[in-house]
């Protein structure tokens, strides 16, 4: 089932944002995947978002690994050591249904003054 509101889903809410941003899209997982184990099986038991079976533990440490990157170089300004754990498909571990990106609005090349 789809588990979000009409016009309010990942494509309307990166279209909503500048950049930076990026629209990453795993395939084979849900988004109840990466819950702990009691709500997990609350949204298994009442159907309330998708599930998959597979390495949720995989999962879930990527996905925190990716909004780490993704601050540490937005907020410390660390672009060219972390870009490539959310753009490039050699550091993603998981099979991509989609990966947008929008970090053009930062100079990875010019030293800060």
């Amino acid at each position: 089932p789809t588990c979000c509101l009409p016009g309010m889903d990942y494509v309307a809410l990166y279209n909503k944002w500048e950049c930076p941003r990026v629209l990453i899209n795993v395939t084979g997982f849900g988004h109840c995947d990466i819950l702990d184990k009691v709500p997990y099986d609350g949204c298994v038991v009442t159907h309330a978002c998708k599930t998959a079976p597979g390495n949720h533990t995989l999962y879930r440490d990527y996905m925190q690994g990716l909004v780490s990157a993704f601050f540490t170089g937005t907020l410390q300004n660390n672009w060219d050591e972390m870009v490539p754990y959310f753009t490039q498909q050699a550091h993603i571990p998981l099979p991509l249904g989609n990966l947008t990106v929008d970090v053009g609005c930062h100079d990875h090349s010019e030293p800060e003054h």
